[in-house]
């Protein structure tokens, strides 16, 4: 039997794009939801996905050093443990503790967050990916205008739509990078 698989956005194109935006809340929730997981092939060909919680928290709490989603994201953890009358994991209560009364500060970020900006640029590849094939165009013109062309097209839509980025240049380049994917941060893997 063939099976394909496609890796599929937990995000909606819109949302997508405005996970690429500051404060990242959507982005933070989202990479809560992967610290800890572990995937588990059994003898039958059935994959589990399990979740250990104070893999999670640990993991997170280290990266929240350095890593200013990771540390929005710990706390995302604590407050749902928290409102859900569940038990904090343990790597995780001290940690809290430090963070909730002001004693551990939340990392600088410089800049936007790259790994925001995976989930729109897959969203825009798509896209580009599906003008050209139904209105057969090609992807790119030669020239810096863009021509009849899926990118100029894209381009053109995201403009009206006042999305970022919307110029010729910006969605050729994404279209250009499509194989050389963001990767995300150990710990959300």
């Amino acid at each position: 039997m063939n099976c394909e698989a496609r890796a599929v956005s937990r995000f909606s194109p819109l949302q997508a794009f405005e996970a690429a935006q500051p404060p990242y809340r959507d982005l933070a929730r989202f990479l809560v939801d992967r610290a800890g997981r572990r995937i588990h092939r059994h003898e039958s060909g059935i994959f589990v996905i399990e979740t250990d919680l104070d893999e999670a928290a640990r993991q997170l709490v280290e990266a929240s050093r350095i890593d200013a989603l990771a540390y929005d994201a710990a706390l995302w953890m604590a407050a749902e443990c928290i409102r859900y009358g569940k038990k904090v994991p343990e790597p995780l209560r001290e940690w809290a503790f430090f963070a909730i009364t002001g004693r551990t500060e939340r990392p600088k970020m410089k800049g936007r967050y790259p790994y925001a900006l995976a989930w729109r640029d897959a969203e825009i590849v798509e896209l580009v990916r599906e003008v050209s094939r139904i209105f057969n165009l090609p992807v790119t013109a030669s020239g810096d205008g863009g021509g009849e062309s899926a990118c100029a097209a894209v381009a053109e839509a995201l403009r009206l739509m006042r999305l970022q980025p919307d110029s010729y240049q910006q969605i050729r380049r994404i279209w250009k990078n499509r194989n050389n994917p963001r990767s995300m941060p150990k710990w959300a893997r």
